[in-house]
């Protein structure tokens, strides 16, 4: 009995630490690929990687690590990009349901996210589809009766964590003045 307790504890021992190797954080630079609700969110919308662009609060002006991390985006070498993704949040989190977003905030996260797809279109020539999606507001009933992909996106994003409310922040997942931006090979 004891011998069969060791041997079960040891098992217990490596398996925690296989899953903690498994799911701790992998980075190539500021392009991520980690076991967290953002990337299962990703990974649900498409997307095989993710990259996490800060902004300084009421700008949407792109820092310097903020086109660093999109040059590395732009040109990973892993495969041919078939589709990003651009999730731009305001200076809140994803809005509740039945809340409606201030303009201010809205006009803010569309800024940010226009600004990403401009410096990857423009300067950086990528030619891959760009899609924005504005996560300072929720779909419009419409969107939600089609199931439109911007709905589905969001909803991903909501569902796994990804996307906290103000009612349930999770300090680990606040996307306040953050885009995401998802990438999908072709």
């Amino acid at each position: 009995m004891l011998k069969r307790s060791l041997s079960l504890s040891a098992v217990l021992i490596m398996s925690t630490a296989l899953f903690n190797c498994a799911s701790s954080k992998h980075q190539a630079s500021d392009i991520t690929y980690q076991n967290s609700s953002t990337s299962r969110a990703a990974a649900m919308s498409g997307g095989s990687e993710f990259a996490v662009i800060e902004f300084d609060k009421g700008s949407y002006a792109l820092s310097e690590k903020g086109r660093a991390t999109l040059q590395k985006v732009a040109h990973a070498e892993k495969k041919d990009i078939g589709e990003i993704k651009v999730l731009a949040w305001a200076d809140r989190e994803y809005p509740e349901t039945g809340i409606k977003a201030e303009k201010q905030q809205v006009n803010l996260a569309d800024d940010r996210a226009s600004v990403i797809k401009a410096y990857l279109k423009d300067d950086l020539k990528t030619d891959a589809d760009i899609d924005k999606h504005n996560m300072a507001q929720r779909p419009g009933a419409f969107a939600e009766l089609i199931k439109s992909e911007d709905f589905k996106i969001k909803s991903n994003f909501e569902n796994s964590g990804a996307a906290p409310t103000n009612s349930s922040p999770d300090i680990l997942s606040t996307k306040v003045s953050k885009a995401i931006v998802v990438i999908e090979y072709k």
